[in-house]
This record gives C-alpha cells, sequence and structure tokens, in this order.
C-alpha cells in the first residue's frame, strides 16, 4: 500500500507559493502543480513540501500501472486520517495522470 502511505501524508492546510521541482526538465511536476493548487484549496505536504506532493502524484500512476481503479483511489483518499473531498481526490488523481501518465487520462477528465 504505498499509495495509502504516500498519500496518507497529504494535509490540506494552508500553501505558499507553488514552484515546480528544479530537476523537472520536462515540465510534468510544473503542471502537476499547476493543476493541484488551482483546484485543491490549500493543499500541502506540511513534511516535504511540494516534493512530497509530487511523489504522491506519481504513486496514484504507479498503482494504476499495477491495475488499482480510479475509484478504489478515490475511495482510498477519501478515508483515512486525511480524508479528502471526492472533487479533491477526483483532481489528484486527475492532475497525476495528465502530469504523469497520460495513459491513464480520461475524456470525462477536465483541467
Amino acid at each position: 500500500m504505498v499509495v495509502a502511505a504516500l498519500v496518507s501524508a497529504f494535509v490540506v492546510g494552508v500553501t505558499g507559493t507553488a514552484r515546480a521541482d528544479d530537476g523537472d526538465t520536462a515540465g510534468g511536476d510544473a503542471q502537476f502543480l499547476q493543476i493541484i493548487k488551482r483546484h485543491i484549496a490549500g493543499i500541502n505536504n506540511p513534511t516535504e513540501g511540494d516534493a512530497g506532493l509530487i511523489k504522491g502524484g506519481h504513486a496514484i500512476c504507479d498503482a494504476m500501472s499495477l491495475g488499482r481503479s480510479r475509484d478504489s483511489l478515490r475511495q482510498q483518499l477519501e478515508v483515512g486520517k486525511n480524508a479528502w473531498s471526492d472533487s479533491d481526490a477526483r483532481w489528484f488523481i486527475t492532475a497525476s495522470a495528465v502530469a504523469y501518465c497520460p495513459e491513464f487520462v480520461e475524456t470525462s477528465d477536465r483541467w
């Protein structure tokens, strides 16, 4: 349950300006952060910052590559100590797919 460990570390709270990882040459990290910080109010990772959010985005794609469904990932994000709203969970999964695993982008995704 790598996704559970990474995602459960996220805490929704007040966040500062989005900044992409300096090592991101393809723009995926910047795109990911832009999408989630525009559509998920106050999201941050207090221990790892944007790098922690980026790890979570990659973990979502890794899980989908292993056959996990969007619905199961969404449900996982909606329970637990940080319980996200349905909308926030959907945006996080969409942002992950758009930025890191476009093969999982669905026609219903919007950003």
